[in-house]
């Protein structure tokens, strides 16, 4: 984050405040945590995507999924691809995985336990897939 300008956005609560140590503070005015299962239900699209990279890799389709769950790509990647083709096989991955964002069901009864996000809010993501979208 140093060297970067701060991140705002007036609909997160303000910029981004880092302190000497390079601790980062974000102002909000709210926080939903999602544990994948309770508001979305990931499980078929992500199989789809890493069996589907796993497969252009040469890599074992039906094990590689199996091994994917609550890591970042970049770390899975790192542990299954040698360090020449990594960032092209992460790039990969990552695209996969927007490309098949689109088939992630909401789980059952989930969007009626929140009001609508206001205008410029919506879902986390790392930063480099901007993978959210404002809504209203």
């Amino acid at each position: 984050m140093t060297g970067e300008g701060p991140a705002h956005s007036p609909a997160r609560g303000g910029a981004l405040q880092e302190d000497r140590s390079g601790n980062l503070a974000l102002p909000a005015r709210g926080l939903l945590f999602d544990h994948d299962g309770v508001l979305v239900d990931s499980d078929v699209a992500v199989t789809a995507s890493w069996s589907r990279w796993a497969t252009e890799q040469g890599l074992d389709p039906a094990g590689v999924p199996a091994v994917v769950h609550g890591r970042r790509s970049a770390d899975t990647v790192a542990d299954l691809v040698p360090g020449t083709r990594q960032a092209r096989a992460t790039a990969l991955i990552d695209r996969y995985e927007l490309e098949d964002a689109e088939t992630v069901p909401t789980v059952a009864g989930a969007a009626s336990c929140w009001p609508p996000c206001p205008r410029g809010c919506g879902p986390s993501s790392p930063p480099a897939r901007r993978t959210w979208r404002p809504r209203g």
